[in-house]
Parts: structure tokens; C-alpha cells; sequence
């Protein structure tokens, strides 16, 4: 599988966690799922993702839920595929 790049993702985007806590987060592990809310491409975290539950985190910067929030590399997560 091709290395996955910030360009891969949009906002808006269903994602899913592969990797079990991201950056020592204690609570989000692999299969978690959320949505791409914020993109920053000014630090090795660009992705903010709006986790579905609150994984202790924060608000993106105002983006999403508080405590719903954390940056992510693109190699935490997967674009998820939804079915129509």
C-alpha cells in the first residue's frame, strides 16, 4: 500500500484509526472512527480529526467538539469507505 500524504485527505473525510494511541493518546485505538475537521499544513500533525467519542482531547483549534479533537499524522489513519 502506497504511504498515505496529507493530500489524501479532505475535510469533511470519514476516517478510521489504524494505529493504536496516536501520539500517547490513552484513548483512541485502531478502528476508532471519526471525521477529517481541520487541515494544517504548518506542523508534522496536520490532520485534526473529530473522533465520533471523546478521546480526552480538544477542539481543533474551535473546529469540532471539545475533547472530540487530536492532530494526526496521515499514517494514524485511513479515509473510510462509507456505503450510499
Amino acid at each position: 500500500m502506497p504511504e498515505r500524504r496529507v493530500s489524501d485527505f479532505a475535510v469533511g473525510m470519514p476516517v478510521v484509526c489504524t494505529v493504536d494511541h496516536p501520539d500517547d493518546n490513552d484513548h483512541i485505538v485502531t478502528g476508532w472512527t471519526g471525521v477529517v475537521a481541520y487541515i494544517n499544513g504548518t506542523s508534522g500533525k496536520v490532520i485534526g480529526v473529530e473522533w465520533d467519542r471523546s478521546c480526552g482531547g480538544h477542539n481543533l483549534r474551535g473546529n469540532c467538539k471539545e475533547r472530540h479533537g487530536w492532530f494526526c499524522r496521515p499514517e494514524w489513519i485511513a479515509p473510510m469507505v462509507v456505503d450510499e
